[in-house]
């Protein structure tokens, strides 16, 4: 004779379950932090980073606690399944990124922006590398990068596509030349 099956309902009783809060995450785009994303790349010179491919997204509903923001990388089996290159899309859970001041803000976009893999091929780089420390030597850098360039006049990138850089001509290899900004002992990128 067999045991008689007992239903999830029935176990209820003799143990404690939580019922878990049902939510449905709303996503809606963020042109601000975009552009804000888009600045700090810029400024940096993250020339890893395809802005073409990368998206800033907020999400409203959100039942984690402690998160402020997420980092999702399209793997290489999708890639492969659907024929694209690497796609990046960067969630801020606006409940608690909104409520934050401007600091803390870059803060986390910086945060999440060290996630994405220096290949940009779908990876995503994990705590280990992107720690407290790091995201502050980046923002500093950012905030020399930023002040350096309020210093000098505007100046043009090129007159094809507008993203040749001065003094080099189009299809010219970078020289690697270090540029101030940069950190020569411990590079945050890395």
């Amino acid at each position: 004779m067999s045991p008689p099956r007992l239903n999830i309902g029935d176990w209820q009783g003799w143990f404690p379950v939580a019922k878990k809060k049902k939510t449905n995450i709303r996503y809606e785009p963020a042109p601000d932090i975009q552009a804000r994303f888009a600045d700090i790349v810029m400024a940096l010179d993250l020339r890893h980073i395809d802005l073409e491919r990368t998206v800033c997204l907020r999400s409203r509903g959100s039942s984690s606690r402690r998160v402020l923001g997420r980092c999702h990388g399209l793997g290489r089996a999708f890639q492969a399944a659907l024929g694209i290159k690497a796609f990046y899309v960067l969630e801020f859970i606006a409940e608690r990124f909104d409520a934050l001041d401007e600091a803390a803000q870059e803060e986390v976009i910086i945060h999440e922006l060290l996630h994405i893999s220096q290949s940009f091929g779908g990876g995503f780089r994990h705590h280990d590398v992107v720690t407290g420390k790091r995201v502050r030597q980046v923002r500093e850098l950012f905030r020399r990068a930023k002040a350096a360039a309020a210093e000098r006049p505007p100046r043009s990138f090129g007159r094809r596509n507008g993203l040749e850089r001065p003094g080099r001509h189009p299809g010219q290899p970078d020289q690697g030349k270090k540029r101030e900004h940069d950190i020569d002992d411990d590079d945050p990128f890395q």
